[in-house]
Parts: C-alpha cells; structure tokens; sequence
C-alpha cells in the first residue's frame, strides 16, 4: 500500500515537471506581448555614438553619452511567463531607446526585483526614424577634419540666461534682484506652501552620487543647473547657471552620521547687465536635516526634522568635505549603514524625469534639442565693483531674451581667484526646546 501511494506522488511529481518544462518552452518561445522584430546584426562603425555604449551600462550612463532618445518602446519577453521564474529572474521585459539616424539600445533588468536597467544589446541602424546614413569615410590621403570642441558648457555660460526659458516660462516670472540679478521666481500657485528646494515634491537616489528626482514638470532644470537663494519678500528664487550636477547642493553630516543635512548650496556669480558677476555679498544657508533611515524615503520633505527638533541635532553637524578628485560630492551611502544591494538608484521612471537635464548637460546633444552652443570667452567674470547690475531700489520685472545673452562680452576685470562667501549664522533666535514627556 506505501509502494503505491509512493508510486502516486511520484507520478503527480512527474507530471508537474512535465508541465513546468513544456509552459516554458512554450512560454520562451513567443509568450509575452509582441515584440518588435529582430534586425540583422550590424557592427557598429567606430565613429558612432553606438560605439561609447557597451553591454552592462546602466541607463543614465547612456543618457549621458547619447542624450534623451527620440523615442522609447517596452515590451515583455516570454521569460515572464516561466513559473516560479518571475519571482527572481531577469529579462522579463525591455526597454528600447531609439535614437533617430543611429539606432537603437535595450535596456532589461539582471533580476525580477531590481529597478536598476542595463544595456542588453546595441543596435546599429542609421535609417532609424528615417535619418540618413552615415556620410563616406573621407579618400586616403585628405586632411583630418579639426576636433570637436570640448563637450560641456561652462557653469557661466551666457546660455543660461535663454536655454530654460521654454521650460520655465509658464511656471513663474524672470526678476531683476538688485542682490540676485537676473533670477526665475517660481509662481505660489505652482510650488504651494512652505516650498523649499530639494525638499518639497521630490525624493534622493544615488548614481554615481546623491541625485534629486523632481516631481514637478519644470524640476528638471532649476534643481540639476544653476543655485537657488530665499529673497526676503518673494521667497526662493533660482540664478540660471549651465553646469549640470545631480544635485547643487552642500552636505552636513555628523560624526556617527546618524544624521544628514543639505542646503541649496551658494551662488558663485549672479548675472548683471553686462553678464556674469562674482557674487561677493553674505549667503546664509538654510539646511534641512533628516535621520539617514529616512534619507531616501519617496516623500523625503515630510521626513525632515521640525525647526524644534533640529536644534539638538544641527549643533552636532559639521560640512561634509569630499575626497579630494573624488566623483562624488556627497557623502557615500555606506557610511549612512547602506549596503550596496540596499541603495535606491534611479528607476526607469526616474531616468525619464532626468533625461532632459541630462540631454543639456552636453552640447552634443543638447543643441538638438533646440539649445545655443557653448559661448567662448577669453576673460573671467566683472567683480561687483566694475559690475554695472540692476538698478537698486524697487526690484524690477524683466524677462531676459537674446540680447541679454548676446551682450556678455568678455570683460577687462578678471575674476578673483577665490569667490567672497561667508556664510553667517541663522539671524533669529533657536526656538525653545520641545517640552518633555
């Protein structure tokens, strides 16, 4: 009687694999939603984009080298109908970037439970989205055409002033400061109460350094370029700059790193009339702090410690200094208890939110996107005192167009070798201390 109730579980034990093997054969062999199909492997020329992108890149990486593609397309493989294998495994779904007149990259994940993307493939296809192939290599013999200008833009650059506006335009008003000089005021409607920089509407995730994932429309502009600074009576206000960064923030950490503070880190330079000026005045941070548990919860802002609770810890902070050369600005994760495998990087729908401020951060593929080329300039920035800014007095409305841009000349007065910040106490008062239980 054992024998045959043995013999009857091995047979349903049987049967179950027999199932598992012919689902997944079916299932690997055309499940899922249709996928585009397979073109004919091309090698990549050495002279195309294509050719900086290699398998196992993550996607801001290639964000960063091709830009934002035209277009994106997602589908399922048949992996995801394996039993037992959509619970762990990877390759369940890709993500295809299509790049007009170059071709195409995929992206997938290692596992069923990471968000971080990787290239899987490179497609070379110079006839995607109708563009033209490549032109003929050049006849032995002719000149080697003159190399490509340096593929950044300087934090200065007088295409600050013109590249967001498009952006920007319908969420607030352009404001000539006489302490600021030419700054973007976000509209209250649009940002709401109690709004502060890298704090409201947004969340941190770690790349290869701290990078702040703005929920707002435009927040991929003002918070990756430029500085923001509080003016008395308007609020936080932003000084166009054309660096782009993760975040322009600086770091306060204490010495057990329990804690973490940031604050939107102080202007270099304003823009007046006749462009850039060295920013000389007094700039008091405003940090926030928040427990490093708390560091990359989605909705980071409601985390931040009270004005209350913070007095006990801000006296404990000291300004996290990074590694000199280093990449990073902010401090690693690992020394706030994160393992590797625990650190939140972006997502894909992060990545999307990020792309166009990593498509201008190059002028290759930033001036496709509509903005000016790198201005060259051959002499440093006016000091306040040669500056001729906006006037003093009443704050004055303006919307800076073309001729701003058009007017930075490179000035006589060079700039001084070390910028004149101080950053000086809070002006009021600590609040009481919380009273005790």
């Amino acid at each position: 009687m054992q024998a045959r109730e043995g013999n009857r579980i091995a047979g349903w034990g049987s049967a179950v694999v027999v199932v598992f093997f012919t689902w997944a054969a079916v299932a690997g062999c055309g499940g899922g939603s249709p996928q585009p199909a397979a073109p004919e492997a091309v090698a990549v020329p050495p002279d195309s984009p294509l050719a900086k992108i290699h398998v196992d890149m993550v996607m801001p990486e290639v964000a960063g080298i091709l830009g934002p593609p035209y277009t994106t397309e997602q589908y399922t493989t048949g992996k995801q109908f394996i039993p037992f294998y959509n619970w762990w495994g990877g390759d369940q779904w890709r993500t295809s970037w299509h790049y007009r007149g170059i071709g195409r990259v995929v992206f997938t994940r290692h596992n069923g439970y990471g968000d971080t993307l990787y290239v899987l493939q490179v497609e070379y296809d110079p006839s995607e989205g109708g563009g033209a192939p490549p032109p003929p290599p050049p006849p032995a013999g002719a000149a080697a055409p003159p190399p490509p200008p340096a593929d950044s833009y300087a934090d200065n650059d007088p295409s600050a002033l013109t590249d967001f506006r498009t952006a920007l335009n319908p969420y607030g008003a352009w404001v000539d400061d006489p302490t600021y000089g030419t700054v973007w005021v976000p509209s209250p409607g649009v940002i709401g109460v109690g709004f502060a920089p890298y704090s409201t509407a947004g969340h941190w995730v770690h790349d290869d350094d701290w990078v702040w994932v703005s929920d707002y429309d435009w927040g991929w502009a003002p918070f990756h370029y430029g500085r923001w600074v509080p003016i008395e009576g308007r609020g936080w206000a932003w000084i166009p700059g054309r660096e782009y960064r993760g975040a322009w923030v600086s770091w306060q950490v204490d010495d057990g790193y329990a804690y973490m503070g940031w604050s939107p880190a102080p202007p270099e330079f304003i823009w007046g009339v006749g462009g850039p000026v060295v920013f000389q005045a007094t700039y008091q941070p405003r940090y926030v702090y928040v427990s490093r548990a708390e560091v990359f919860s989605p909705v980071v802002g409601q985390r931040v410690l009270s004005p209350q609770a913070s007095v006990s810890v801000q006296v404990r902070m000291h300004t996290y200094a990074a590694a000199p050369g280093g990449r990073a600005a902010g401090p690693p994760p690992e020394k706030l208890g994160y393992t590797a495998a625990h650190v939140p990087h972006s997502s894909a729908v992060d990545q999307a939110k990020l792309a166009p401020a990593r498509g201008f951060s190059r002028p290759s593929s930033a001036v496709a996107l509509g903005a000016r080329p790198p201005t060259k300039t051959t002499a440093g920035m006016e000091t306040a005192a040669t500056a001729k800014g906006p006037a003093t007095g009443a704050t004055k409305e303006t919307v800076p167009g073309a001729e701003r841009a058009a007017a930075a000349t490179p000035q006589k007065t060079p700039a001084p070798a070390t910028q004149k910040i101080a950053a000086s106490p809070p002006r009021s008062a600590p609040p009481p201390p919380p009273k005790k239980r």
